[in-house]
């Protein structure tokens, strides 16, 4: 029984001192950016030895990554929503309002929920594991939209498919920028916000319709 408590107890001491860890370094990372992060800085704000944070962390990557762990695994979930077949059903309705309110929702959310781990992931990443997360971003929605091409074809026969390698690559990064460039500005209020994505989704969804043809 003694020995229970006592494991119990060193669980509950250990997930404690992880979770102040965790918490300093996102501090610590957005203060600094991942290159001239310290875990002796870490550690003396936390009041543990630098060896405690490789008790919870292999190195300092390890706990950058953790950071943005939740944010990565979201994004996986929306690149795969994205090229879904009932994104694609919304996304070829003449009348597209769901779709462009279910695009929104996703990238306010996305936005309002994470902004920290948005920044450490696309402005302070430099050094890091992730610090080439967008373009290979980018290279994963380029290859996914030639396949969506393909499948779409099948669903709509009457849809052109035929777009440029490099339209594809560019269209595939107007998000990343998009986001970039939010995270910079610092006076946008919920309402810019609002604006600028029912903005984006209009204007990529017509360039997609009118370069597949799409009425």
């Amino acid at each position: 029984m003694c020995i229970l408590v006592i494991l119990l107890y060193k669980n509950m001491s250990d997930l404690s001192t992880r979770e102040l860890i965790l918490k300093v370094a996102k501090d610590e990372f957005l203060a600094k950016g991942f290159r001239d992060a310290s875990l002796r800085n870490i550690s003396s704000e936390v009041g543990v030895a630098v060896s405690n944070i490789y008790n919870h962390f292999k190195n300092k990557d390890d706990l950058f990554r953790e950071l943005v762990r939740p944010l990565l695994e979201l994004w996986d979930s929306y690149m795969e929503s994205h090229f879904s077949s009932e994104e694609a059903e919304l996304f070829a309705d003449t009348d597209y309002e769901k779709y462009k309110q279910l695009m929104q929702k996703s990238l306010i959310f996305l936005v309002k929920e994470y902004p920290q781990e948005l920044k450490l992931l696309l402005l302070y990443s430099s050094g890091s594991s992730l610090e080439y997360f967008m373009e290979e971003y980018i290279d994963k929605m380029c290859m996914r939209s030639f396949k969506w091409f393909q499948d779409f074809k099948e669903k709509y026969p009457d849809a052109n498919i035929d777009i440029s390698p490099f339209m594809i690559r560019f269209q595939s990064s107007l998000l990343p920028s998009l986001l970039k460039n939010i995270l910079i500005d610092n006076s946008l209020t919920e309402a810019d916000l609002m604006k600028i994505f029912d903005e984006y989704v209009l204007f990529t969804m017509a360039g997609w319709k009118s370069l597949m043809a799409i009425r």
